[in-house]
């Protein structure tokens, strides 16, 4: 932070080609996904939003669940790895943990596959992003 001495113990530096930045209170990693759930629909203004999961680790389950809780459709890209991979195959109606299966239950996502190309996953999001 601007003035301040000491690097605080456990924190990171940020991404220096980036121009703008969102702090938001936590103490560990997943506590900003409501926030960016906030935000997301604050800068929306009403628009169509939509989240793209790629691979996704421990705190891929908490950025999904807030994507549902807000209604926002997930694109969840198949083949991906770990979190997207275990959400697609719930959608295939595989015997996964039970998170998934109740997210993918929820109707807000849909799988794309890595080998169906990019044309693809502009398909599903100009779907969700088009105005109706």
């Amino acid at each position: 932070l601007p003035n301040q001495s000491q690097q605080a113990t456990g924190s990171l530096e940020v991404e220096p080609y980036h121009t703008h930045f969102i702090l938001v209170p936590g103490s560990r990693w997943g506590d900003e996904a409501p926030w960016m759930t906030s935000t997301v629909q604050a800068m929306a203004d009403g628009s169509p939003t939509v989240t793209v999961l790629v691979d996704g680790g421990e705190t891929a389950w908490e950025d999904v669940s807030e994507s549902v809780r807000a209604q926002r459709p997930v694109i969840v890209i198949d083949g991906s790895g770990r979190v997207a991979d275990i959400l697609a195959a719930a959608l295939a109606g595989k015997q996964v943990e039970e998170r998934a299966l109740r997210l993918a239950g929820s109707g807000f996502l849909q799988a794309v596959r890595t080998d169906d190309g990019p044309a693809e996953l502009t398909e599903a999001a100009m779907g969700i992003l088009s105005p109706r």
